[in-house]
Order: C-alpha cells, then structure tokens, then sequence
C-alpha cells in the first residue's frame, strides 16, 4: 500500500498554473506542469504524450468558441470553464497513466507500493493520489477527484457538490477536459467513434482503467449529450460538429494550403496506416514538429524531447525555434 501522506488541501495552491501561447496558438502548458510531466516520464509513452498535446488543442478551441459565445448569452445561460484547471486537470489525469498501466500490470520494475495501490483502485485514484503527493493546484485536484468512478462519474455530478448545485450540476471545467480527449483516438475523430474504439481496448481489462463494456457505454452516452449541449450553446447542430471543429482546427495561424491533404500525409507519417475518412490532425508547423518529434519520426533534426520537455514551458519560443529547422 502506498504510504498515506496526510497533506491538508489548505497547502495546495488555491489557483491553477496558468498556461501560455505560441506564435501558432499551440496552448504551452505550466513551467510546473511540464516538470510534473517530464517527472512522470510521460514519454515512455508517446502514443499518450501526443494524445495530450492533440487533446489539449481540441480542448483549448473548445473553449475559446464557448467564451465567444457566452458574450452574446442572457445572464445564467454561460457555460463557465476555468481554463487553466481543464488545462491542469487534462495533463494531471494523463500523466500517470504509464505509471498506473505498469503497476496493474505488475511489470518488472515498477514499485511495489504503486502495484499493490493498483490491486485495489484504478488510474484516476492513483492520479487524484500522486497529485495531492506532488502538490498540483487544489482546483486540479479537485477535477481528477472528480472524474473517480467511486464518486459517481458521471451518473450523477462531476463536480464538487455545493448547496445551491442540483443532483447532475455539470462541472464544465472538468467536463470539457473529457469532451476533448473522448475526440481524439491517435487523430481527431467523431466521439461515437472514438468510443468503439476505446471499448476494444479498455473493456478486456488489460489496462490501470479497470472499466467493464457497459460502464464505458455510460460514458459515451453522457459524452454525446454533453457534446449536444455544447452545440446547442454554439447554435451548431450536433450533425455538423465534427465538421465544425475541423474548420476550426485547420483555421489556427500559420496552417498550410490544402490543410486536409496535409492532416492525410502526416497521418500516414505518425501512425503508419490510411487515415479514417472523417479523420484529421493539426497541420501548423509546430503541432506538426512536436507530433513528429514525440513519435521519433522528425527527420529535419534529431531531438531529444527528454531534455526539451522541461524547457518548452519555461522558453515558448523553443516552439517557434523547433519549426524553423
């Protein structure tokens, strides 16, 4: 069992670390976020630390749409989202997952503490857990708390009830974190898609996630109802979302000509396979450096994104420098 270090809340800090932007709009996360990041090797993973940036850029267009159009909402009828807690809350619950999969898995190697936490819990409890341990933001700690299945996500609330919330007050600040990922699935696809293929692979069990069929079958579901409530927010209909965020993906700065050609070509690249007919991927020169990078398939220059990793916060320029060479 892993030593139970009592750290009282009060202790984290109260805000959530703020992130930044590059020349390409590429969210730069937290100097703090990227050391807890490189501290959990989240790049013996690279399939997961590329999902993370896909993620956080569907995430982030997201939000920035929601903003536009809470301006032209009576009062009570905003979406509210704190965007730098989704940013944190996003690379919190990702960054332990290798950690997570190896315990449950009991690979050689890993501690002994995290593989006999693993016996009894699943990768959001060892998350929320590593979190309080390592000091993330309370309002962090708060979202990955409340993505645990023990406290009901996302059959009833997925936020921290309050006395003036209603059963089912929808949290949209740890929401939308889910909204983002559940799109991505190595590219960006629709959600029911990338849900039967999660279901292959988390239901047989082999992963920290220790979900059954029927449990991520609830999880589509409220998912797509989110989703529909987010369209109707952005006056979109649900038919035309997908559509929708792809213009607005291959709208970022600095996205080249024939931006799905483009997606199609660096698809093949990073994945080694056709892209899906409704499947793309960012094409600015930044996303397309990083993704190439992280999955050991930049062949402009070598880089080493081990040592990087920590400085790309630190230095968001290096993000411009990166795609220049």
């Amino acid at each position: 069992m892993l030593t139970m270090v009592l750290i009282s809340l009060e202790s984290l800090p109260t805000k959530a670390w703020a992130i930044r932007y590059t020349g390409g709009m590429i969210p730069v996360p937290a100097y703090e976020t990227l050391q807890y990041l490189s501290g959990m090797d989240i790049l013996s993973a690279p399939g997961l630390a590329l999902h993370i940036v896909t993620s956080t850029l569907v995430m982030d267009t997201l939000i920035n749409a929601i903003e536009r159009a809470n301006k032209s909402k009576l009062n009570g009828n905003n979406i509210t989202i704190d965007r730098d807690a989704a940013h944190g809350i996003q690379a919190g619950y990702h960054a332990t997952r290798p950690l997570a999969d190896n315990a449950k898995k009991k690979i050689p190697g890993t501690d002994i503490n995290s593989r006999k936490f693993m016996e009894g819990h699943d990768d959001l409890d060892f998350a929320a857990l590593m979190g309080v341990l390592n000091h993330l933001p309370l309002p962090v700690i708060i979202g990955l708390m409340a993505l645990q299945k023990k406290r009901e996500f996302p059959y009833k609330t997925i936020g921290p009830r309050k006395h003036h919330q209603s059963e089912g007050h929808i949290d949209w600040t740890t929401a939308i974190t889910q909204l983002a990922s559940w799109q991505v699935y190595e590219g960006i696809v629709p959600i029911q898609q990338g849900f039967d293929n999660r279901i292959v692979r988390h239901a047989s069990g082999q992963t920290s996630k220790s979900l059954t069929q029927s449990e991520l079958e609830a999880y589509r579901d409220w998912g797509i109802a989110r989703l529909d409530q987010v369209c109707a927010h952005l006056s979109i209909a649900p038919n035309e979302y997908h559509a929708w965020l792809r213009e607005q993906i291959f709208s970022l700065p600095e996205t080249p000509e024939n931006p799905q050609t483009v997606s199609n070509q660096l698809i093949q690249a990073l994945f080694n396979r056709e892209p899906d007919p409704h499947e793309y991927l960012p094409v600015t020169p930044t996303y397309q450096c990083l993704a190439s990078s992280i999955l050991g398939k930049n062949t402009k220059s070598v880089i080493d994104m081990r040592r990087l990793l920590p400085r790309l916060a630190k230095y968001p320029s290096l993000y411009e420098r990166l795609t220049r060479q």
